[in-house]
C-alpha cells in the first residue's frame, strides 16, 4: 500500500491500513418548536477511508503541506486506487527517537476523503 502526492511522487510506502470505505452524509438537524427533530440529508454522501501511514520527518511535512493546501493525493492497495484529499490536519505520534529528519518515524491516522476509485 503506497501513498503520492498530485506530482506522482511516492509519499509513503509503509501504509500500514486502508478501512473499508464509508460514507459520510451532508445533514442539517433542526429542533422544532414542539422538541422534536427535523433531518434533511443533502446530496450524495462523501466516500472516506481511515488511513494509517508511517513515515519520516520529511514525508510528514508533504502530507502536512498537501492537507493544508488542498492537494490531490492518490492512495494504492493491490490493485485499486484511491484520489482524494486529506480534509482534517493528520493526528502523528513519533515512533522512534530523534536522530535525523530521515530516520525518525512517525505514525500518522487520518480521514481520506475518495474523489475516483480506480484500477491499476
Amino acid at each position: 500500500m503506497q501513498l503520492k502526492n498530485s506530482s506522482d511522487n511516492l509519499v509513503s510506502k509503509y501504509v500500514q491500513e486502508i478501512s473499508p470505505i464509508e460514507y459520510e452524509p451532508t445533514k442539517i438537524k433542526n429542533k422544532l418548536f414542539d422538541g422534536t427533530y427535523h433531518v434533511q440529508t443533502i446530496g450524495d454522501p462523501q466516500p472516506y477511508v481511515n488511513v494509517e501511514v508511517f513515515v519520516n520527518e520529511l514525508q510528514l511535512d508533504t502530507i502536512n503541506l498537501g492537507q493544508a493546501n488542498g492537494e490531490i493525493f492518490t492512495l494504492i492497495k493491490d490493485e485499486v486506487s484511491y484520489t482524494g484529499y486529506i480534509d482534517e490536519p493528520v493526528q502523528w505520534a513519533r515512533k522512534t527517537p530523534r536522530w535525523t529528519k530521515e530516520n525518525v518515524l512517525y505514525f500518522g491516522i487520518f480521514k481520506f476523503y475518495i474523489n475516483e476509485i480506480g484500477e491499476l
